[in-house]
């Protein structure tokens, strides 16, 4: 099985727009997952060239809310420190060639992730990378997780802190 990275073609063409004070057009017409979605990878895209996880890992990009409470304010800029060190919600941006495969050891009985899921997981669990974007200065929090060590995926990044 081929490791599954995201291609330019991926995040090449996506416009997530500009906020209008408390609102996003963008994120109002498309929903908040496929918005977070297309944030995160406009920011990570070329980054992901190159860059191949091995085994029964999974790499996520942390989640990093912009807006808290119920969704009608802003996070203070820069996002809350709890998101780096306490967030338990990724997106999958790669995924090692074993990752869920049935074994001696582990029986997934059909549950897997694919890159582009959302998951949740223990903050602890882990190993924390930061990612740099070729060309910037700009730190996109990751995490290497074990297959196990993904709980579940959930439809909304914004669904649990």
């Amino acid at each position: 099985m081929a490791l599954t990275l995201p291609t330019e073609r991926d995040f090449k063409d996506l416009d997530i727009g500009q906020p209008v004070g408390n609102a996003h057009p963008k994120r109002e017409a498309h929903g908040e997952a496929e918005f977070e979605r297309a944030r995160i990878m406009q920011r990570i895209g070329p980054a992901l060239h190159g860059i191949k996880v091995f085994g029964n890992r999974v790499l996520v990009a942390k989640f990093t809310r912009e807006r808290v409470g119920s969704g009608r304010l802003l996070a203070a800029a820069p996002p809350p420190l709890e998101d780096k060190y306490q967030g338990k919600i990724g997106l999958v941006i790669a995924k090692g060639t074993i990752a869920f495969q049935d074994d001696d050891s582990h029986q997934f009985h059909g549950d897997n992730v694919e890159v582009g899921d959302w998951v949740f997981y223990a903050y602890g669990d882990g190993t924390d990378l930061d990612l740099t974007p070729p060309g910037t200065a700009e730190k996109v929090h990751c995490k290497l997780l074990k297959e196990a060590e993904v709980a579940g995926v959930v439809p909304r990044p914004d669904l649990f802190w």
